[in-house]
């Protein structure tokens, strides 16, 4: 199904991310492991806790931007866009729609941008 393919997509994005995000390998396997929930020391591998107080403050701060950026993922602006357009006058409606919520989307990820010190493009580290 193509929820699962999305999801699988989304997996290997993230181990992909590990590789191009660190700098040597041992790094990205420690990371690649904290990811699943484990770590390495002096060799052997165990689990890690899984909340602290730095998951915590993580979680209340950056929840609800990743979740809305989520749902927005999914094809869900071009199906509400084409159950309005099937109303012939909700046409123009659900064009001014469309445009708004885009417009809303790149000015949250703007000033998202602008007020973290935090910059998520890998292109920014070269």
């Amino acid at each position: 199904p193509r929820v699962i393919g999305i999801f699988l997509t989304l997996i290997a994005v993230l181990f992909g991310w590990t590789l191009f995000y660190q700098t040597d390998l041992s790094s990205c396997v420690r990371q690649a492991l904290a990811m699943v929930g484990l770590t390495i020391e002096n060799g052997a591998v165990g689990f890690v806790s899984l909340i602290d107080a730095t998951t915590l403050y993580t979680l209340r701060t950056y929840t609800v931007f990743p979740l809305i950026c989520c749902v927005f993922a999914l094809p869900i602006l071009p199906k509400i866009e084409r159950k309005l357009r099937h109303n012939i006058g909700f046409q123009r409606t659900a064009q001014f729609a469309s445009v708004l919520a885009l417009t809303v989307g790149v000015a949250l990820s703007i000033m998202s941008l602008v007020a973290e010190s935090y910059n998520p493009f890998l292109y920014f580290r070269f």
